[in-house]
């Protein structure tokens, strides 16, 4: 993405007429928020995923309608696998901004490989099996789990950060240093796997410590926190030992967190404190399967804006293919590819398309399908033929009088083909559509004969 300058967004109308806010100080508020989105355009080029979508969103709590901002969210999130979160952004992006192109790019993407969706879906669950195992003590049957999250979506960060953690549980510290150093590859700003990353190295220092304890949980619908104990003194530095903290639960889909661990001297009343700690954090099982059940309905409510979405993209596809035929001087293809279209899902960009195209072919195509139909095919004998192209110019909708007239010699082929049920279908649509046409005492006629 380009950045975008003062004076671009100066230009840009997009004060809503119903505003009291004025155009200055409308000015000054996209101007900071395009000022943060470049910001954020240098620091992902550093790899700095983490504070890259914190500036993105901070520049969206300026400016909502800021297309571009919002877009680049969802590619940071597609970027460390939370792909949910970034189709939901782009969604979003696509309904301030509906020809969007990075947006439409990667949705389009996503649609061609909805495999590697389920694939993502499923990692979900294995990401919630292997958190489950691991809070009980299973480290066996949780590494499993958590290997299939990252086997079924390879970008999922999280879950990368969650395998170090179980690795390190268990006095693995060289496969949690490789992750976590996988991890600071693809995100250098993950302030999760930096926490693990720096006690390992031993560069973290008490006031971070400090911090740490003193910090609020983030707002992120957190629900669960355990802490878990697994220290081989023969195994560490006799002086130092760490005790790991996790807290995770999945929220509004890809939404995952670790309240951080405590590096402490390994004596008894660190010991008593950190099961102290363990106490006041635990929340019970109940309240857990009740977010769980609140993120399925987030999930079907998504699901749902991802089929809608689909639906379009299908129609516009159809519109940009009727315009490759138009452009080709295949108007008459062009114009009966129209008649496949829903017109209702176009974007209004795609209505225009849609129309003109219309405007130009639609006319000489109806009759050029109905003569084709009714010289070459009727009259021919071919009614086979006859009745496919009959049927286009009935598709095509109310032209003149070839409709009628189509709906007509449709039913007279199927008569002469002795496909007396269908004769009879088209019969009877073409008088109660047509009950005045010059051709209704001959349909009544053959009408009576064959029923």
């Amino acid at each position: 993405m380009e950045k975008l300058t003062d004076i671009e967004l100066e230009n840009k109308d997009k004060l809503c007429k119903g505003c009291d806010i004025s155009r200055d100080a409308y000015g000054k508020i996209s101007r900071i928020s395009n000022r943060l989105y470049n910001e954020a355009l240098e620091v992902l080029k550093e790899g700095n995923v983490s504070l890259g979508i914190k500036k993105l969103n901070k520049s969206l709590e300026f400016d909502k309608t800021n297309a571009n901002a919002r877009a680049l969210i969802g590619v940071c999130y597609y970027e460390i696998g939370e792909i949910s979160k970034a189709i939901k952004e782009w969604i979003i992006t696509l309904n301030t901004d509906s020809n969007n192109a990075q947006a439409l790019r990667y949705l389009r993407s996503i649609e061609k490989n909805s495999h590697e969706l389920d694939k993502c879906e499923k990692s979900i669950k294995y990401y919630n099996e292997a958190l489950k195992f691991f809070e009980q003590g299973n480290d066996d049957i949780a590494v499993l789990k958590i290997k299939k999250a990252i086997s079924s979506n390879p970008k999922l960060v999280q879950a990368k950060v969650l395998k170090a953690v179980i690795d390190l549980s268990d006095n693995h510290i060289e496969k949690a240093l490789e992750e976590l150093e996988e991890v600071l590859k693809v995100d250098k700003g993950n302030e999760k796997a930096l926490y693990y990353y720096d006690m390992l190295k031993g560069n973290y220092v008490e006031s971070k410590l400090e911090a740490t304890m003193n910090r609020k949980r983030e707002n992120d619908l957190f629900s669960k926190v355990m802490f878990k104990q697994n220290i081989k003194k023969n195994l560490l530095n006799p002086k130092v030992v760490f005790y790991m903290a996790i807290g995770a639960i999945l929220s509004a889909i890809f939404i995952f967190g670790f309240i951080n661990p405590v590096k402490q001297e390994l004596t008894l009343s660190n010991i008593r404190k950190l099961e102290r700690d363990t106490r006041e954090y635990k929340v019970s099982i109940e309240q857990k399967d009740t977010e769980i059940s609140q993120n399925k309905e987030l999930v079907e409510d998504l699901n749902k804006e991802i089929e809608l979405l689909k639906t379009k993209m299908t129609e516009m596809r159809k519109v940009e293919g009727a315009y490759l035929e138009y452009k080709n001087d295949n108007d008459n293809e062009a114009a009966y590819m129209l008649t496949k279209v829903d017109y209702s899902k176009l974007t209004s960009e795609t209505k225009a398309m849609y129309n003109h195209i219309k405007n130009k072919t639609f006319d000489n195509a109806v009759k050029y399908y109905y003569n084709l139909a009714k010289e070459k095919n009727y009259e021919k004998e071919n009614y086979e033929l006859a009745i496919k192209n009959f049927t286009k110019v009935i598709e095509f909708g109310e032209k003149g009088n070839y409709a009628g007239y189509a709906t007509y010699f449709t039913a007279r082929s199927y008569q002469k083909l002795e496909n007396y049920k269908k004769a009879i279908e088209y019969f009877e649509k073409y008088l109660e559509k047509y009950p005045s046409s010059s051709l209704r005492t001959n349909a009544r006629n053959h009408l009576k004969a064959i029923k």
